[in-house]
């Protein structure tokens, strides 16, 4: 039998651990019910962390829905920079909520979850693509396919980056189709 000695040591060790998980669980984006928080816009950024400010933006299109599910965006951006970006969100007057998002796969079933910022290497490149990183676009507004759309892409440091998006059918897989 356990001493009450251990088991004074083993409730310390737990309440430790939970003290340290704590704050974890509460910056996680995730609420009790392990569903994803989202928040109006995702253009919020906890720190206002440096950030390259020379990005190309090419290739943005996106996957328009209805109102009862919701679009997607794609786009790629290229870091001419020595130093990596770090994209936090986006915003258009065209669509209510917007939400930084990336699909995963895990134990063979697939999921997305929100992220709060995907990081452009220094002098690199990342493609947001079906199955990948993308933009969850909420509640359209006065938007039809083939429409080219205004969007403004945030950086973690506050600068901005404005692209026009082509918005296609939800059946569309690429920015050629």
């Amino acid at each position: 039998m356990f001493s009450l000695k251990k088991v004074s040591l083993l409730t310390a060790s737990l309440l430790g651990a939970m003290a340290i998980a704590q704050p974890a669980l509460a910056h996680s984006g995730h609420d009790h019910s392990g569903q994803a928080a989202h928040h109006h816009t995702s253009h919020h950024s906890a720190s206002h962390k440096e950030s390259a400010v020379k990005l190309e933006v090419s290739n943005c299109w996106g996957r328009l829905n209805n109102e009862q599910h919701p679009s997607a965006l794609y786009v790629n951006f290229k870091n001419t920079e020595d130093i990596p970006a770090y994209v936090v969100g986006i915003k258009s007057s065209h669509f209510e909520k917007t939400v930084l998002h990336e699909s995963y796969e895990e134990d063979g079933m697939m999921g997305m979850r929100h992220v709060p910022e995907v990081e452009i290497p220094a002098k690199g490149a990342v493609e947001f693509k079906p199955g990948g990183y993308h933009y969850m676009l909420y509640k359209p507004s006065n938007v039809k396919q083939g429409d080219k759309i205004p969007f403004t892409f945030l950086l973690s440091n506050g600068h901005e980056l404005s692209a026009e998006c082509v918005m296609k059918s939800p059946k569309s897989r690429s920015f050629n189709d």
